[in-house]
This record gives C-alpha cells, sequence and structure tokens, in this order.
C-alpha cells in the first residue's frame, strides 16, 4: 500500500461493496441538479433550486411515464390543471411535448423517487 498516494473514491450500489471494505464507507446523498443549478454551484455561488416542491413532484411523475389523467388523480387536482403546468414547464425547459419533458427529466435524475407510490388511473401502482 503506497502511502501518501492519490486518494480514491468509489461510487458502487452498497450490496457489491465487499465485506472488507464496509467500515470504511462513508454515507453519502446523490442529488441531481438541473443544468442552472449546476452552473451556480461550479461557479462557487450558492445553489437555488431551479424547480419548487410542486415541479419536483410533476417532473418525477412525468418521468416515471405517468399520463396527465394519472398525475392529476395523484396529484388531486384536475387534468387541465395538469396540462397548464406542464406546459409552463415545457416552455421554460425548451422542449415541444410532454415526451420529451419527460426524457429530459429523466436525464436529469427524475424518476426514482415517487415511482413506487403513484398510481394509474385504474387505482393500480405504476411500477
Amino acid at each position: 500500500m503506497s502511502v501518501g498516494g492519490p486518494l480514491v473514491w468509489v461510487v458502487i450500489s452498497p450490496s457489491l461493496v465487499p465485506d472488507r471494505w464496509r467500515h470504511r464507507g462513508t454515507e453519502a446523498i446523490v442529488i441531481p441538479l438541473l443544468p442552472a443549478e449546476a452552473a451556480e454551484v461550479l461557479r462557487g455561488e450558492p445553489a437555488h433550486p431551479e424547480v419548487g416542491p410542486e415541479e419536483e413532484l410533476l417532473l418525477e411523475l412525468v418521468a416515471c411515464g405517468l399520463r396527465p389523467a394519472d398525475i392529476a388523480g395523484e396529484l388531486g387536482i384536475s387534468a387541465r390543471g395538469v396540462q397548464h403546468r406542464l406546459a409552463r414547464l415545457r416552455r421554460r425547459f425548451g422542449v415541444l411535448s410532454t415526451g420529451e419533458l419527460s426524457v429530459l427529466a429523466t436525464r436529469w435524475g427524475f424518476g426514482g423517487g415517487v415511482k413506487q407510490r403513484a398510481k394509474g388511473s385504474d387505482g393500480k401502482r405504476v411500477e
């Protein structure tokens, strides 16, 4: 073992960590940042969320592939209200369709946080 050599961090799934390394592990939180948020962090500025909590939840549900009617049921708002919110997000991020918004949201790391609790319009969980 070389002393004073470079320190290398490895990010791997907990299930893949060898037992002999577990005691050296450090708990970490991985947070996907939107482009404007990442730019602030890289400039050394305090990061300000680019989307609010309601928009984050909407992006999560869109990235999970839920239809507007299903999203409306999940959020307890009208389908028309969902359409308006989606249109606002499409304009903000420069995409033409909700499908494109879904791809973009997935690329940014959305889609894993609420997938297990999201339900379709038939009342069944969306997996």
